[in-house]
């Protein structure tokens, strides 16, 4: 079998060998094997036939140059219809060389044809069958016999039939609404395609945005409450086949009032850009919106705002929601970035936001390096909670406050501090407007520094919800929750996305020791674990290219160019053994485990990747466990000594209990 190839500049470099500009790349992934872990190599005499034996080629027939997988003869007493499977990009043949001293071929076997050609090793004599594949996933059965030796796979495209197949399985799905404003667009590739075009935009039809190999987009963060419109156009050497137009709608914005204190001083006010609620910047009495103390120093967007801690102050309008909170719930959170000027607690009260005494204020404490959340529920009740994260160090914290209906929260940079109970309810005693940098009831407690984005909700945020807020990029909201028990057996573990993913690696294991400090190989560049000529194959693909956002990216050190320093990781990493703890990269956010253990503690943890310089971001490590096995009980009640009686000294029927014993089975006892 003879095919056209030619060598670029990169695969001189590399010494790899593949398909000409003409014709699509073979791309072999997600090999899964029930046994020992294959390889993916060059069919050529002299090479060897199996990962664990020395036996070698000595003739291949028409198939040199041909992309073989390498198998492992300890594998040979394999048995069943579905012991190997592996996925391919492009329609192919796949060819079985099974060993000729094996008369009684495995069932499935039957479904190939026999091509009387072999293949000869050191060893025996291989028969080849085959069969053609569609794209997709190929699966083969085990060999049948454990007398001799295992059989090898040789993977060749065919050629093109024409232009490929429509992209498909849009993800977020056609018409889906609620969507988040970070939410990366995925699809599945249409058969035989190369390459993408992507059109996205707010306008039907979408506009333009370029073409990529990969099937994944990050589009930045998206407005709030909008329909995007998008399409993916297949393309290959023959042709390309456009494809539908899909749309999708983000979620309402979840503040219902937000002050990105970008203002500068040409400002007429504080704006408030989701709910309206305009703030007027005070100096003592007077109204200062033509000059506020904007600042360059930031947390957020283009600026923030000072305060003189003398008499700066912002005045928010009357709003019962922003002063007690949900109307129905009673329910608020309020979320600020800020940063003082001190390095030591200053000797008097500072407020950062609130309607001061009599409801409820952020701030901190005379002489007190921390903060505290203060909360009014009844006249001559309050209740104060605080977090002990220093905040007088120069640099910007994250604080929010929460009241969930019946106790309050307070978190600084993430940290969750003490936890109050009090009543259903915030009181306004005084009838105060909120303030920013001021309390409205025990004047004179002033901010001296900066605030930046601060936020009101009209529901209690979560600590998943928090965290996020803290480290965008990171994967969060995992399900399973952290930490439960009496997990079904086929659970499948799904995680929202941070901010810009473009992929998510996957760790699973029973080790939480071990699942923390996993990671993958840095040759590993599609995520499949195993660092081979696929990891090559898209190296050259992308040599001397800026792959930027795409996924797989073989710009492995970010330099911004795949170049030698990228080949270098792949080498280094080459046909090194896999930690089996990482189960691979994925675009999707759920992943579905083997089959699980009972009563049993998994731990898990997915790390963001998205092209920036400090991807990937490593995720927390989440646990969660297994019901117990039926049957399998604990003693629920404390004690040891138990009345023992019979039914009739209770009352009962026995005859009737012992027909209920002997339809459900099994061993029990009544407690009255």
């Amino acid at each position: 079998m003879k095919r056209s190839c030619a060598y670029s500049a990169a695969m001189v470099v590399l010494g790899l060998w593949v398909c000409s500009s003409t014709s699509m790349a073979l791309i072999i992934s997600d090999i899964n094997p029930s046994g020992y872990v294959p390889q993916i190599n060059e069919l050529a005499v002299g090479q060897r036939v199996y990962t664990d034996r020395a036996f070698t080629f000595t003739s291949v027939a028409s198939l040199a140059g041909s992309t073989y997988i390498q198998t492992a003869n300890g594998d040979k007493g394999s048995t069943g219809d579905s012991f190997l499977t592996f996925k391919i990009n492009r329609n192919c043949t796949v060819y079985v060389a099974h060993d000729t001293r094996i008369t009684a071929k495995p069932a499935w076997l039957g479904t190939f044809t026999d091509t009387g050609a072999n293949l000869v090793t050191t060893d025996a004599t291989l028969r080849l069958f085959s069969k053609e594949f569609p794209a997709g996933t190929v699966t083969l059965g085990g060999n049948g016999s454990a007398s001799h030796s295992m059989y090898s796979v040789v993977v060749v495209p065919q050629p093109l039939s024409g232009p490929p197949g429509a992209a498909t399985g849009p993800v977020p799905a056609n018409g889906a609404t609620g969507v988040s404003t970070l939410a990366a667009l995925n699809w599945t590739a249409g058969a035989e395609a190369s390459s993408h075009t992507l059109y996205f935009g707010t306008t039907n039809p979408p506009a333009p945005i370029g073409t990529q190999a990969g099937t994944a987009y990050a589009p930045g963060t998206l407005a709030n409450d909008t329909t995007y419109y998008w399409r993916v156009d297949a393309v290959n050497s023959l042709g390309t086949t456009e494809g539908a137009v899909w749309n999708f709608t983000t979620s309402q914005t979840n503040a219902i009032a937000f002050w990105p204190m970008d203002d500068n001083a040409a400002s007429a006010a504080v704006v408030d850009v989701v709910g309206g609620n305009n703030g007027t910047f005070y100096s003592g009495a007077n109204p200062r919106n033509t000059n506020l103390q904007h600042s360059s120093d930031r947390k957020e967007g283009t600026g923030s705002l000072s305060f003189d801690g003398v008499d700066d102050y912002i005045v928010l309008p009357r709003s019962a929601v922003l002063e007690t909170g949900n109307l129905a719930t009673r329910q608020i959170s309020i979320s600020a970035w800020i940063k003082h000027d001190s390095l030591t607690p200053p000797t008097g009260f500072n407020t950062i936001v609130g309607t001061g005494d009599g409801g409820w204020f952020i701030g901190c404490f005379p002489n007190e390096n921390k903060l505290h959340f203060a909360m009014w529920p009844n006249v001559g009740d309050i209740a104060v909670v605080t977090d002990d994260t220093p905040i007088f160090d120069g640099q910007w914290h994250h604080v929010v406050a929460v009241f969930d209906g019946s106790r309050v929260h307070l978190y600084v940079d993430g940290n969750h501090g003490s936890i109050g109970t009090t009543g259903s309810a915030i009181q306004n005693m005084f009838d105060a407007p909120v303030l920013i940098g001021e309390n409205h009831r025990e004047r004179g407690r002033y901010w001296k520094g900066l605030i930046d984005d601060v936020r009101i909700y009209d529901y209690a945020l979560t600590a998943e919800d928090i965290y996020h807020m803290n480290y965008p990029q990171t994967a969060w909201n995992p399900a399973p929750a952290d930490g439960v028990s009496g997990t079904v057996m086929d659970a499948v573990l799904t995680w929202s996305a941070g901010k810009g993913a473009l992929s998510h690696d996957v760790y699973f294991g029973t080790s939480q020791s071990a699942v923390a400090a996993a990671r993958r190989l840095a040759g590993d560049i599609n995520g499949d674990r195993f660092v081979d000529i696929q990891d090559l194959s898209i190296l050259a693909n992308q040599w001397l290219t800026s792959p930027g956002t795409f996924v797989p990216s073989a710009d492995i050190a970010f330099s911004g160019t795949v170049d030698l320093e990228d080949f270098a990781a792949v080498a280094a990493d080459w046909h090194a053994a896999p930690n089996f703890i990482f189960k691979g990269s994925q675009m999707t956010t759920a992943f579905s485990p083997d089959t699980l253990a009972y009563d049993t503690t998994y731990y898990w943890r997915v790390d963001q990747i998205d092209g920036t310089l400090d991807s990937p971001h490593i995720g927390r490590v989440w646990s969660f466990t297994t019901h117990a096995e039926p049957g399998n009980y604990e003693i629920a009640f404390p004690g040891t000594s138990w009345a023992t009686k019979t039914p009739a000294e209770l009352g009962l029927d026995g005859a009737k209990l012992d027909q209920f014993a002997a339809n459900v089975g099994g061993r029990g006892c009544i407690i009255r």
